[in-house]
């Protein structure tokens, strides 16, 4: 028996952990980037995020809340991964990438508070294995698992300058978790099945600053940056690493010159590559930029009141690359609308998004995210 359990267990090691164990394309490394936007600014295609109030992204936003108020967000994606013809993968994730709220604390002046997911790292994929030889073997499922992400708890303050100059500050906490199980699963019931687990923890801070101006009575600009300070690794109590934690900086411009229509862009700029030292892997890490396009119009009328249409165009490159080498491409498009609720006292946003990932040796994938937002006002 203990020969039977060592060939197992020499077996299962040899099963690579790397593109195939992780399932997808998007949550390789410390896993994906959602983007930290808000159902509103999805739709958009996350192009109206620097001065998008609800989005975890610009401080100097803050204003736009207009009242004292909370905000929730429920984000499912529905996930394939394509290869050859044999591979084929479907799951679905489920996430809460926004939860935030403000209090207005003077004419000028508000603070907010809100939780947003910097990466998420949850994956699953399975395979079979053929163990022992000759007339003793037997065929196993081995089963690669992993739920976890790591969060952005910022705290932020905005100040009114004046009517065209807003500006704002935020404080940040990295924290979160990712827990991996890998079990081997047998199909002759004689045999011991068993599992394997790790866990690891994430914590880290960061500073960031913004401002919201507007030139023009048709024209904002919103820019933002956000420095990072240590953001370490460790199993337990005891760190295991130390890095930077990655800097960001955006600009998004909006253009309101058409009536009843909004037209925005935005850029991004991330320094994933800090966390290079992370890992213990040789992911291949990237700075990424992140470009949108988007509009939001004023739609049909619903109980009085008009319902705005959204609709946007994202192109980006995702964080951590493949491990045969090579970067990970995503492009979306969005759309989406919103309903305002009690008086304008609360309002929900609704939103889907078509992304197509591309990276090397043929391998795809596909996902379809739908958002839900539900903001209520004091």
């Amino acid at each position: 028996m203990m020969h039977r359990l060592l060939g197992i267990l020499a077996a299962v090691s040899c099963v690579p952990l790397l593109l195939h164990s992780q399932g997808t394309l998007s949550t390789q490394g410390f896993g994906y980037p959602p983007g930290q936007l808000s159902a509103r600014a999805q739709a958009s295609g996350g192009a109206i995020a620097e001065l998008d109030p609800l989005s975890p992204v610009n401080p100097a936003a803050l204003p736009g809340w207009e009242r004292s108020g909370a905000y929730f967000q429920y984000s499912p994606e529905f996930r394939q991964v394509l290869g050859t013809e044999e591979e084929n993968e479907r799951s679905v994730v489920s996430r809460f990438p926004v939860i935030a709220a403000a209090l207005r604390v003077s004419e000028r002046g508000m603070l907010g508070v809100s939780v947003s997911t910097l990466l998420d790292n949850t994956w699953q994929t399975e395979s079979r294995l053929l163990v022992g030889s000759g007339s003793d073997t037997s065929t196993a499922s081995t089963v690669f698992r992993s739920t976890g992400a790591i969060n952005d708890i910022r705290v932020a303050g905005s100040y009114i300058v004046r009517n065209s100059l807003r500006v704002g500050f935020g404080f940040h906490v990295f924290a979160g978790e990712s827990r991996r199980r890998r079990e081997v699963l047998f199909s002759d019931s004689t045999r011991l099945s068993f599992f394997q687990d790790q866990a690891f923890g994430f914590s880290g801070k960061a500073v960031s600053g913004g401002i919201e101006w507007r030139p023009l009575t048709i024209l904002s600009i919103g820019a933002s940056a956000r420095v990072g300070g240590r953001i370490t690794a460790s199993i337990g109590d005891s760190a295991l690493r130390r890095t930077d934690a990655p800097t960001r900086a955006g600009v998004g411009v909006h253009f309101r010159g058409i009536a009843g229509t909004l037209l925005a862009a935005r850029a991004e700029w991330q320094g994933w590559s800090s966390l290079d030292d992370l890992s213990a892997r040789d992911d291949e890490t990237h700075n990424s930029w992140d470009m949108s396009f988007g509009a939001e119009a004023k739609g049909p009328r619903w109980f009085g009141y008009e319902i705005p249409v959204r609709a946007g165009a994202r192109f980006r490159t995702l964080p951590f690359g493949t491990p045969e080498g090579g970067k990970v491409r995503e492009t979306g498009i969005s759309a989406g609308f919103g309903l305002p609720l009690a008086r304008n006292r609360a309002s929900a946003d609704f939103a889907v998004e078509r992304d197509q990932r591309s990276g090397p040796q043929n391998l795809r994938e596909r996902a379809w995210t739908l958002s839900f937002g539900f903001l209520i006002r004091l």
